[in-house]
């Protein structure tokens, strides 16, 4: 909240302490009936008065079953409680039933105090029906006047005084629609939304009090003037308050001496110096204070920068502990695949192995067949020879030359089983090996078996020459010694070559066996990783909430803080108006006030006296019974100005 306080009113001060100096005596004896009235004054936005209601409110102090009143009022009723009224103006009575009276009726007499408001806009006189939605300069001029002379008694001389009323202005404006205010008599307050101004006068009392020439004080003044700056002009009602309570309770001791009336004006000059000094420290104390306030504003945005900085490297760590936490998942996930295929494939070394063992196995069985095959093939060639010296006598011995036949398939279809073995021992140890020879000499003897079995019992036409070529000849053409013996050399370096896969495959379950080993640790370890991972994940995710808790709180100090470096800057502002503001009333207020009458203290008396009693006389303004004793204020409410008013008095 920003409070601007313009001078002070070192007048009505000035009075105060005088009052206070003089000293205020005790109340009256408390009277059988007192009488409280608000009179409520409807008015134009000008201020002329359109309607007035008086509120009464008798208090039954000694419960009476009966209370005499005295009233001016039409239209009287009851507003709370069961009394009930009879007769009328001066001699009105209330049936109290012992509680007290509540009522309220109109009056058209002329209020004893007045306030008039005058508009200018950018320096020219306007309407106030006029002024609604209007942009510009404003000056609102607020005049005072008090109606209520009397002839009094002063010092032995009869002159005319006012009675001393206080009166307090209050206007409500849209801080939106308004800036830049200044009064001269009064305050201005803004609580960001509403700009609140309050402005005093108290007219008359200069002339009752003869202040003048060089004891001048303008917070005596009966007007105030307000200034601003105005966008879309709009004002609610303004509401007034006229008071005469002031001076009311004053007790003028009339015995005391110069001497001691001196002493007390002493005591005012060190009382005021006394608070030009006080003003001067509060400034002093503002000043550290808002110095103070800055430093720790200062320290408050960097810890908010700070904290917001930490926020969004903790909201980037979490992101990226989040992404550890899957990558680690994933690992964790992969390692286990790992060890389950390493498994597998220790069980396809040991299938290997074994399988190489018996390609091993095949190989040798292989070389040995070959050799057979070549020795085979030997008998062959002599089973030929003998064949073809046979079969020159075969005409003779038919059934020796069908049991050579059927010995020589037998013979044949061995050497295929044989070939065949060794085929299938190749291809075994080596999936890619060239087995044409070895089809092309199988199907060659095939072809023999077949031609032999369709021999039948030789004849004198037989040819032992073409013989010999279909069973050893063609054979020896087919596969011949060179062949068996490169077969051979395959077969031992088959032999060679499964030794050697052999210890392979053997070095290779070794270290599938390390491998399998090492996947179980890897993957015991990715797991205590991935774990630490999500830990981590969640702790970091704590620290982000807790992060984010800091900053808002960081925010809220640093708020905190720049409210009050502005509430320290306007206090300083404002103490110091307050010391320059002492510093005036000293010089211009109380010790004017002592200068002029220090030499006529009686006459400062006398007139006081008079206030006093006029205040105290003024009890009343629609009329009160004898022997009572009453309190009456005012309260003036003007209509608004581009704004919907309602009658709230009833």
């Amino acid at each position: 909240m920003k409070m601007q306080w313009k001078r002070l009113g070192s007048g009505l001060l000035a009075a105060g302490f005088l009052i206070s100096t003089l000293g205020i005596g005790a109340m009256a004896a408390q009277s059988p009936v007192e009488k409280d009235e608000t009179v409520y004054a409807i008015a134009g936005a000008d201020g002329s008065v359109t309607e007035t209601i008086v509120s009464d409110w008798l208090k039954n102090t000694n419960l009476e079953d009966v209370l005499k009143d005295s009233s001016s009022l039409s239209d009287i009723e009851v507003v709370k409680g069961d009394a009930t009224m009879s007769g009328s103006g001066e001699s009105l009575s209330w049936d109290t039933k012992g509680g007290d009276v509540y009522y309220q009726g109109k009056s058209t007499d002329a209020l004893p105090v007045g306030v008039s408001f005058t508009y200018l806009l950018d320096g020219k006189k306007i309407a106030p029906e006029d002024l609604a939605g209007k942009s510009g300069k404003l000056t609102i001029q607020i005049q005072y006047t008090n109606n209520e002379k009397k002839t009094v008694d002063v010092g032995g001389t009869q002159q005319t005084m006012y009675v001393p009323f206080l009166m307090v202005t209050g206007l409500l404006l849209d801080s939106d629609c308004i800036s830049n205010v200044e009064i001269d008599h009064g305050m201005v307050e803004n609580d960001g939304d509403r700009t609140i101004i309050l402005g005093y006068g108290l007219p008359g009392l200069a002339d009752s009090l003869q202040l003048s020439g060089d004891f001048d004080i303008p917070e005596l003044s009966d007007s105030v003037t307000v200034t601003a700056d105005v966008e879309n002009f709009s004002l609610d009602m303004t509401l007034t308050m006229a008071s005469s309570d002031l001076l009311n309770d004053l007790d003028v001791d009339t015995d005391a001496t110069a001497d001691e009336l001196e002493s007390s004006l002493n005591e005012l000059e060190d009382a005021a110096q006394q608070l030009v000094d006080g003003t001067a420290e509060l400034l002093d104390g503002a000043t550290e204070l808002a110095d103070g306030s800055v430093t720790l504003k200062n320290g408050a945005a960097s810890l908010a920068d700070g904290a917001a900085n930490l926020d969004t490297g903790i909201g980037t760590l979490k992101a990226g502990a989040g992404t550890l936490a899957g990558y680690t998942l994933s690992l964790q996930d992969g390692t286990s695949t790992l060890k389950d295929g390493i498994a597998a494939a220790k069980e396809g070394a040991a299938s290997l192995y074994t399988g190489l063992a018996d390609a091993k196995t095949g190989a040798g069985a292989l070389q040995a067949g070959l050799a057979d095959l070549k020795t085979s093939l030997t008998g062959l060639q002599q089973l030929a020879q003998t064949m073809s010296s046979d079969l020159d006598d075969a005409y003779a011995a038919g059934e020796k030359i069908t049991t050579a036949r059927d010995s020589a398939v037998d013979e044949l279809t061995n050497s295929v089983t044989a070939l065949e073995t060794a085929k299938t021992a190749l291809l075994a140890a080596t999936p890619d090996a060239d087995t044409t020879d070895l089809d092309n000499a199988i199907a060659g003897l095939q072809t023999q078996i077949t031609a032999l079995k369709g021999l039948s019992a030789p004849t004198k036409d037989a040819s032992v020459s073409a013989v010999q070529m279909k069973v050893a000849g063609g054979f020896v053409g087919v596969l011949g010694e060179k062949g068996i013996g490169a077969l051979q050399a395959g077969a031992g370096q088959l032999v060679g070559g499964a030794d050697e896969l052999l210890t392979g495959a053997g070095a290779l379950q070794s270290g599938l066996e390390d491998a399998l080993a090492g996947a179980g640790t890897l993957q015991a370890g990715a797991t205590s990783l991935n774990a630490g991972a999500q830990s981590l994940a969640q702790g970091i995710g704590q620290a982000a909430a807790g992060s984010a808790s800091l900053k808002a709180g960081a925010k809220t100090l640093y708020d905190g803080t720049e409210s009050l470096a502005e509430g320290a800057a306007a206090l300083q502002s404002g103490a110091e108006t307050l010391r320059d503001g002492m510093e005036e009333f000293q010089a211009d207020g109380i010790e004017k006030l002592c200068s002029l009458y220090r030499d006529n203290i009686p006459a400062l008396i006398d007139r006081l006296t008079a206030l006093r009693d006029l205040a105290k006389d003024y009890g009343s303004f629609s009329g009160m019974p004898d022997g009572a004793e009453g309190h009456v204020k005012f309260l003036i409410r003007t209509e608004g100005i581009g704004t919907d008013t309602t009658d709230e008095s009833k």
